[in-house]
């Protein structure tokens, strides 16, 4: 059977979506498919894709079971492949031998964001409202409740998507932790600390806005990371450099003080998972 030749405009197109998936990876400190498939609007087939060639430049760690690759890239040396990317169609040199290599099968994963007892309102529908606003899948999931019905601070009943017992860890893209008392202090239990250790190693989104940050801080998930919560638990945040901004993102991890910031949190979520644009046309819309 004869090979079939990419013409130079289809090599052309090929590396403009490679220099985007870099860019990305670069911005973000990780990738996986996932991510691609969302930010870059496409498929998985060309997200597995990208995958493996910034697996065979050595831009991204092998794999090694988890769905989330490491950057090997420095900024320095990306402006360095990035010229050539753009100057050339012929295939690019690594940058060193490839030690390791396999394919992973990625399920589909979802944003789950988390609902105690005596969580705050605010701080949990507004968030979710703008994830969905964003196209983002995004779940409820119910903690330590049977029938996955949940109750706010202010009485508020909410029906979850799941309870935690029913939710496979393995579909876990992101945790999102709505604040309250004593909703913050009921996710501060074992089961979501497993999820939250899981969720930073894999470099998926770990959100908590008003004291849920504590819980974070508790795990040394903010260890050296920029971090706000709500007056009064900035002890709890251990290792945190704590921020005077309503809202903080540093790296994979994304942080509010409170209610009256739970809009901002929200579109922070959206940027961080659909980029900016996204966020800014959801924000132009409820702003209007």
């Amino acid at each position: 059977m004869p090979s079939i030749e990419q013409s130079p405009a289809a090599k052309e197109a090929d590396n403009a979506l490679l220099i985007s998936a870099i860019d990305l990876a670069l911005e973000n400190g990780t990738v996986s498919t996932a991510l691609l498939q969302r930010r870059l609007t496409i498929g998985y087939g060309r997200a597995a894709g990208l995958i493996d060639k910034m697996e065979k430049l050595q831009v991204i760690t092998p794999c090694n079971g988890q769905s989330a690759r490491t950057v090997l890239l420095t900024e320095k040396e990306w402006k360095t492949l990035r010229k050539h990317l753009e100057k050339t169609t012929a295939d690019i040199p690594r940058r060193f031998p490839i030690k390791n290599k396999c394919k992973m099968q990625e399920e589909r994963t979802m944003i789950c964001l988390f609902l105690a007892n005596g969580f705050e309102e605010t701080e949990a529908i507004c968030p979710l409202d703008l994830m969905k606003r964003g196209g983002i899948d995004v779940k409820t999931v119910a903690v330590g409740t049977q029938d996955a019905v949940v109750t706010s601070t202010r009485g508020v009943r909410v029906i979850a998507d799941m309870t935690l017992e029913q939710l496979d860890p393995a579909l876990i893209e992101g945790m999102v932790l709505p604040g309250g008392l004593p909703g913050a202090d009921n996710l501060n239990i074992p089961e979501i600390h497993q999820l939250l250790k899981r969720c930073n190693e894999q470099g998926g989104l770990i959100a908590a806005i008003c004291a849920a940050p504590y819980v974070l801080g508790q795990q040394g998930i903010l260890e050296n990371k920029n971090a706000v919560c709500y007056p009064g638990f900035e002890e709890k945040l251990l290792g945190a450099k704590i921020s005077k901004e309503p809202v903080v993102r540093d790296g994979n991890v994304i942080t509010a003080v409170g209610m009256g910031a739970s809009v901002a949190f929200g579109l922070a979520l959206v940027e961080y998972l659909k980029g900016k644009e996204v966020a800014a046309q959801i924000a132009r819309a409820i702003f209007a």
